[in-house]
């Protein structure tokens, strides 16, 4: 397993790639979208990013959410008894080849949807969800609101009535 790690202020990401992903993804770019996404944690705290293929992807989807099919992200919060004073927040675990292939259905670059999916499991991380209307429309503003402060375009904006609701969904 390749392994990267980094220490922005107070946030540790640790960046895993499974061994069969041949991914070219700018690690500073992904601190950059970590450590906006989790600006408001306040004591020093970490995040594990896993980065798999859709055989892992699928097994984990399964495994923890009963469903039999691969997704882009998926975002496991630590569990830790509370007694135990553990700074880590927990992993988020996106797949390659789903994200590559939403990009290109979607027609959003590459770049812009990674973004987009570590922004959507980080936000996973801190509690949020998309299980109701309210929660959804919630977390999509949430998403937008940072993914302009990085400087990407709502992801939600497309010609395509269907591609919001699909996104929302996943």
């Amino acid at each position: 397993m390749r392994k990267m790690s980094s220490l922005l202020s107070k946030l540790d990401i640790d960046i895993q790639f499974s061994e069969k992903i041949e991914v070219q993804l700018d690690h500073k770019m992904i601190q950059q979208v970590a450590s906006i996404c989790f600006e408001a944690v306040e004591q020093p705290a970490s995040v594990c990013i896993r980065i798999v293929d859709e055989m892992e992807m699928q097994h984990l989807n399964h495994t923890f959410r009963g469903k039999n099919a691969v997704t882009n992200v998926l975002a496991f919060e630590s569990d830790w008894p509370e007694m135990i004073k553990c700074c880590h927040l927990g992993d988020i675990v996106a797949c390659a080849a789903v994200i590559e292939r939403e990009a290109r259905q979607q027609d959003k670059s590459l770049e812009a949807h990674w973004v987009h999916m570590i922004v959507h499991g980080s936000l996973h991380l801190l509690g949020m969800d998309h299980q109701t209307e309210v929660e959804a429309e919630e977390m999509e503003l949430r998403e937008i609101l940072i993914l302009q402060q990085l400087g990407y375009p709502d992801p939600y904006q497309t010609d395509a009535p269907s591609a919001k609701h699909q996104m929302k969904r996943k």
